[in-house]
């Protein structure tokens, strides 16, 4: 009896750990199973990875080098070759101006009144006496007797009767003189005496 008693138990343990050894084998193999998934898993994320940064690396790469090549193609050589000609100014034609001639009225170089006043100043410088003969009332006198565009004529009526007439150039102020006495000469004659009226006048 016995004797039953210890085969069946021997049995009943072999049994046991035969259903332990199994257990135990199951679970190593779902345990190495599921750390080889996690293994792969972690490989084909790292792997994923490293594609998605090689693309990155290497569309930035090609982006910059296609941004350098439009670059270098939006910049003009600085060749010879490729310079363009320079064109050349057109020039417009100048059209001649006719101008037409201003006429102006020439101002007098010397007006009547120097005129008399340097014949008369003339007359006393070269006669000091003169004076002193007009202030003792005898008869003369000097006058404005002639104007033209080029000359004044200033005609001086002497004491003795006779008479000089002063021809006045306007633009340069030279005198020239022609003579008159009455009974002595046939009219007027050219006289003896010239000089430059701006000479006498202060």
């Amino acid at each position: 009896m016995k004797r039953i008693y210890w085969i069946t138990s021997l049995i009943l343990m072999t049994l046991l750990l035969a259903g332990c050894g199994k257990n135990n084998k199951q679970v190593a193999s779902n345990e190495s199973t599921e750390g080889s998934e996690i293994t792969t898993t972690e490989k084909r994320i790292t792997e994923a990875k490293k594609i998605t940064t090689e693309d990155s690396t290497q569309g930035t790469a090609e982006d910059a080098s296609e941004n350098v090549a439009e670059t270098t193609a939006a910049m003009p050589e600085a060749s010879s070759e490729n310079t363009p000609p320079a064109t050349e100014t057109e020039t417009t034609p100048e059209i001649p101006v006719t101008e037409e001639p201003v006429t102006e009225t020439p101002t007098p170089a010397l007006t009547q009144e120097q005129a008399y006043t340097g014949v008369k100043n003339y007359c006393y410088v070269s006669n000091p006496d003169l004076r002193l003969v007009e202030e003792e009332g005898y008869y003369l006198y000097w006058e404005l007797t002639g104007v033209t565009d080029t000359e004044y004529t200033i005609t001086y009526r002497s004491y003795t009767g006779a008479f000089m007439y002063f021809h006045v150039d306007i633009a340069s102020g030279n005198v020239t003189t022609t003579e008159y006495v009455p009974g002595i000469t046939d009219g007027e004659v050219p006289g003896a005496v010239t000089f430059n009226v701006w000479d006498y006048l202060n």
